[in-house]
């Protein structure tokens, strides 16, 4: 699991975001330390408490943050191999995207990370489209959205019926693809991967967490 106490690690903000997720969008706890990002969601029981599942940490030395056009507290954060958009409460996206661009920077100082990095795209909201971006064919019930792990955009399953290995996401696993990002690439065999976001599971032996208390994570 997610180890709190580090050396040299130290805290810069934390809150909670709203994260726009492909079906709608959910909030979570986001915790900035000098290093990593990581968040989580309340633990059962501990809806307004101060206990959150782990769900996931992002490195700061391997990502970026942009803002979001036409939208002023929204901003996207990348990661090598996860992207997504947060929603801020108005007056907090500033001080947000501010500290996290001014830590990113200086995390990759530290790191001494000089090249840009490959990042996963962030995905079409389901709602987005109603039809197929490849294809123009409509969704329905039994001809499903599907998202191409390269770009992000949503296509029937025919239109990414290929898989292919994309490194900064998963060197091992084929993930499926559209047939624009397949081109020139040999194909993969693999299975497809959830396009959900893990959902918080009961706290227990096996469940990693974290608790914010006094302004401090614990």
């Amino acid at each position: 699991g997610f180890q709190c106490s580090k050396a040299g690690r130290m805290l810069v903000r934390q809150g909670e975001l709203i994260k726009r997720c492909r079906r709608a969008d959910k909030p979570f706890y986001y915790v900035l330390f000098n290093d990593v990002l990581i968040y989580g969601s309340p633990a059962r029981g501990q809806s307004g408490g101060s206990r959150y599942v782990h769900h996931r940490e992002i490195p700061l030395s391997s990502s970026k943050v942009i803002a979001v056009e036409n939208e002023e507290n929204a901003f996207q954060i990348f990661s090598e191999n996860k992207a997504f958009v947060v929603i801020a409460a108005n007056g907090d996206m500033e001080a947000w995207y501010n500290d996290m661009e001014k830590t990113i920077a200086q995390a990759k100082i530290d790191a001494g990370v000089k090249d840009e990095k490959e990042f996963a795209a962030v995905w079409t909201p389901d709602h987005a489209e109603k039809n197929c971006l490849k294809c123009n064919r409509a969704f329905t019930l039994m001809y499903r959205r599907h998202h191409c792990r390269a770009c992000g955009m949503l296509c029937c399953d025919p239109c990414t019926k290929n898989r292919k290995i994309l490194f900064h996401i998963d060197p091992k696993k084929p993930l499926r693809v559209c047939d624009d990002c397949f081109k020139n690439d040999k194909l993969g065999d693999g299975e497809e991967e959830d396009d959900e976001e893990p959902e918080a599971t009961p706290t227990g032996a096996n469940t990693a967490w974290w608790g914010v208390s006094d302004g401090r994570k614990t």
